[in-house]
This record gives structure tokens, sequence and C-alpha cells, in this order.
């Protein structure tokens, strides 16, 4: 969408609509023009909360969209990206400390089980604390077909009280 529709869009419901998301693909992939996106927003519509979703590949740009967002949500996968992503955990943990910077965040887990078994979801949850995250959200994964494996929200559950001593907020979504 071109910049002038979405502010036609807002201007029109400026009475309805109290935020906007920016969702992807990943957003952070067009670097600077996001960035200058969200400040003639926020300057356009002050009232109106903006929010950024990632998963978390540039955290150079978080630290520029800090100022000028009201919230992000970032998808911590899983603690090995090689499977999947040329994403390294290095560059996950950067953008975990970035974060800290928004006013408001969430770190979102989607438990896909061929991504996150429990080991692995323990090694996430280091990587959480150790930087400096006291609250995530765990999401149900949707499989794309019937075949595909989800976890029941009991698993998930029992992974977490036995990680009980971690000292994280957890919430639950889709389960």
């Amino acid at each position: 969408m071109d910049e002038s529709e979405v502010f036609a869009f807002f201007e029109k419901r400026i009475n309805l609509l109290d935020a906007l998301v920016i969702t992807g693909g990943e957003p952070t992939l067009y670097t600077h023009e996001l960035t200058t996106f969200c400040r003639r927003f926020k300057e356009r519509f002050p009232k109106i909360l903006l929010k950024i979703d990632t998963n978390g590949s540039h955290p150079e740009m978080l630290k520029e969209l800090a100022d000028v967002s009201d919230y992000c949500a970032m998808d911590f996968k899983s603690y090995d990206y090689q499977s999947f992503s040329q994403i390294n955990l290095s560059t996950i943990e950067q953008s975990l400390q970035k974060l800290k910077l928004f006013s408001d965040f969430e770190v979102r887990m989607t438990l896909f089980p061929e991504y996150v078994t429990f080991d692995i979801f323990k090694k996430m949850i280091n990587v959480v604390k150790f930087n400096g995250i006291r609250k995530i959200t765990l999401q149900q994964y949707r499989p794309l077909d019937n075949n595909e494996k989800i976890y029941e929200k009991q698993v998930i559950e029992g992974w977490f009280n036995r990680l009980s001593e971690k000292q994280i907020e957890v919430l639950y979504r889709g389960f």
C-alpha cells in the first residue's frame, strides 16, 4: 500500500481505529523506509498506537523503531535457526536486547514441534532470561494439515512448571 492510501484510510476512520500493526513478511527489511513511514504516521496520528511485528532478524532496525513505535512483538522461533533460516542466535539475542528500548513489547514463541522440543524450549527460556526478558507469550502452532502434530496445553504447562525457577511470566495464546 502507498503511504497516502494508509493515511487516507486512517483519516476516514479516525474515530474508529486505535492502532496500526505493521507486520509481514518481515517489515524491518524495508529499513529506513519503514522508520520514515512510522515517523510520519505518528506525526499525523499521534493518538493512534503503532505496533511492529518482527522475526528479530534486524536488531539495528529495532533500535530505530523503538523511538517511533508504541509496541513490538518479536517471534523467537527456535534455539537453532540453521534448519530453516540464515538468522543466527547472536542476531536474535541482539534483537532481544533492543526490544527493551520499546515502551512495551512481547516475545512470542510458537511451539512448532519440529523446531521446539522440550530440550530446545529449555535453551530458549535460558536465552530469554539471560537477555533480561521476564515475560513471554507461548503460542499454539496451527497445523497446515491434519497430519501435523501439535502440543496440548497441559504438556506445555508441564514443561513450564518444571522450569518454574526461571521467574518468567508466561501468557498462553491459541490453546
